[in-house]
């Protein structure tokens, strides 16, 4: 009676086993079910973000094309950890003048670019606006750009080169050089301005010598115009090819050298000079 009562537990062991079993087979499948749901639910959501964010990105960038803009950044730039290595931030504007637009344009352009080539010299965001017509058939253009330089030298070697109209310095906020490098800078400053001032000079006494070969070859048109008759001054502008308003001065010149001489608004050679 015992061995058949331990038959008879055991056969109820084995059931109540066989049930856990199949309520464990039954609950599984809903468990996966809840995990793929929500897996589900966070790629819709993940999509959805996404989504968004280009839809903003490109509502961003269509409003900036609309303004003529054009936004570029530099991500591989760790600008925090340059800061802490005490660089300096700056934001600065580059200008350019010229024609056709398409040319302006391209230049900054190129300006822009420009700038990833010093190692030391850090390009971070460029904005370029669209060339504007100004008087004379000259377009404008310009750029906004940030920067970070490793010192105030290379800043201002930077400003000496590039010639912006603008610069503001945006970090850091506390002085930004000690004496020595003070020195430096101020040395490298000047040499600069010696640079400038030479070239300044040897432009100035190229022109000097292009006006002299100019004026005595505008003498020697007016002289071949009027040898052999007299010329009003809108005879002398249609012979010539320059206009009266510029063509006057080179008149009075001769006239009051006495190499030529009017009369009643005709200007002829002076044979007796």
């Amino acid at each position: 009676m015992v061995f058949g009562r331990n038959k008879k537990e055991k056969e109820k062991e084995e059931k109540e086993a066989k049930q856990e079993e199949e309520q464990a087979g039954q609950a599984a499948p809903e468990k996966e079910g809840e995990e793929i749901e929500k897996k589900e639910d966070a790629e819709e959501k993940k999509e959805s973000n996404s989504e968004s964010n280009a839809e903003n990105s490109k509502e961003e960038a269509e409003a900036d094309a609309k303004d003529g803009k054009k936004e570029e950044t530099d991500e591989k730039v760790n600008v925090k950890e340059l800061l802490e290595d005490k660089w300096i931030l700056a934001r600065l504007i580059l200008q350019i003048a010229g024609s056709p637009k398409e040319h302006v344009e391209e230049t900054l352009k190129k300006l822009v670019e420009d700038i990833k080539k010093y190692k030391e010299i850090k390009l971070i965001k460029s904005q370029l606006e669209e060339a504007t017509e100004q008087e004379d058939k000259i377009w404008t253009a310009f750029a906004e750009v940030e920067i970070v330089t490793k010192n105030l030298p290379l800043l201002t070697a930077f400003c000496m080169e590039y010639m912006p109209s603008s610069v503001e310095i945006l970090e850091p906020d506390v002085p930004l050089a000690n004496a020595n490098m003070t020195t430096n800078f101020l040395n490298d400053l000047l040499s600069k301005i010696h640079e400038f001032s030479m070239q300044l000079k040897n432009a100035n006494a190229k022109i000097e010598i292009l006006n002299k070969n100019a004026s005595a070859l505008m003498s020697n048109l007016i002289f071949y115009v009027t040898k052999d008759t007299e010329r009003t001054i809108e005879d002398l502008e249609k012979h010539v090819g320059v206009k009266k308003e510029q063509l006057k001065p080179f008149i009075e010149k001769l006239v009051h050298a006495g190499k030529l001489k009017e009369s009643e608004g005709k200007y002829s050679i002076n044979k007796k000079k």
